[in-house]
């Protein structure tokens, strides 16, 4: 325990939200990557196919043994420049539940894959509850080895969890989150805090009414000395996403109609059926029935 006492622990913090990613060093002010909670998911055997015999960026081969292996054990100084050999992390899983998924504005930045529609999916559903953990796995694998070049097996981490009605839940996902971490990332050490309670101390208050407004709900819960109390939560359907939906109405009911068309925008139907995406892209912004956006 004395390993990760003091001011001096260089610890990851990162906060999975319902809609965005922020992951960061502790002790600074601001997140250093922000990045979309929603990822796209192609097939393994689709993305093998059609990553093979491209050349990597650049123009220049890369050894496969280097490319699936993680950045971070490729960077023999690590973050500090210590020259010293890093433990090696258990290798992650190339394609998690047999996909490959596509994480960060980078890699969304297609519709498609290797020629196939990429398919936008979350790792939580409605209520904000995780469902698919082969996508939270791989979302932590970006986290580590794309933004923050790190071993997690080096750092210990401090992650957020948000509070749900339903207690056995919480303790549920709690359990298995803390599973996924200690067993497959292999972190040495784990604080899980409540948001609202990070919220909370944030504006240097330990008791507070705190509300969250996510992309799925809104939440008010009340903390106090530090603790947050379950019974007090109140939740309400209408979060971002919802406002986002209603003003998109409401502009589309003027006259004349504001358009909002997202940045990157395909049907999946005109692509399968071997149009360029080029076309695609440049059709209907209005969203239609098998319609997949990826901005």
């Amino acid at each position: 325990s004395d390993m990760f006492g003091g001011d001096e622990v260089n610890a990851v913090v990162v906060d999975i939200g319902t809609s965005t990613v922020k992951a960061g060093w502790a002790g600074e002010d601001t997140p250093r990557f922000v990045f979309s909670s929603r990822i796209g998911a192609v097939p393994e055997a689709e993305a093998r196919a059609g990553a093979a015999g491209a050349p990597a960026e650049g123009g220049e081969d890369v050894d496969m043994a280097d490319a699936e292996a993680p950045a971070a054990d490729r960077l023999a100084a690590g973050r500090d420049g210590d020259p010293t050999p890093r433990k090696r992390r258990k290798a992650p899983r190339a394609a998690p539940g047999g996909r490959r998924f596509l994480i960060g504005d980078e890699q969304l930045g297609k519709p498609t894959h290797g020629g196939h529609p990429v398919q936008m999916c979350s790792p939580f559903d409605a209520a904000g509850v995780v469902k698919d953990w082969d996508a939270m796995e791989a979302v932590w694998n970006h986290v580590y080895d794309r933004c923050l070049l790190a071993n997690p097996g080096d750092h210990p981490l401090l992650t957020t969890e948000r509070l749900l009605p339903d207690v056995a839940a919480c303790n549920s996902a709690r359990e298995a989150h803390a599973q996924l971490l200690f067993e497959q990332l292999q972190v040495p050490a784990l604080f899980v805090a409540k948001s609202p309670v990070l919220c909370a101390f944030a504006c240097g208050r330990p008791t507070a009414l705190v509300l969250e407004v996510s992309a799925l709900q809104a939440m008010a819960i009340a903390v106090h000395d530090g603790f947050a109390l379950q019974k007090s939560i109140q939740v309400s359907p209408l979060g971002g996403d919802a406002l986002t939906t209603l003003l998109r109405e409401r502009f589309a009911h003027r006259t004349p109609p504001v358009s909002f068309a997202p940045i990157f925008s395909a049907r999946k139907d005109w692509l399968l059926a071997g149009n360029p995406v080029g076309a695609a892209a440049a059709g209907p912004a209005a969203a239609a029935p098998g319609e997949a956006d990826s901005g």
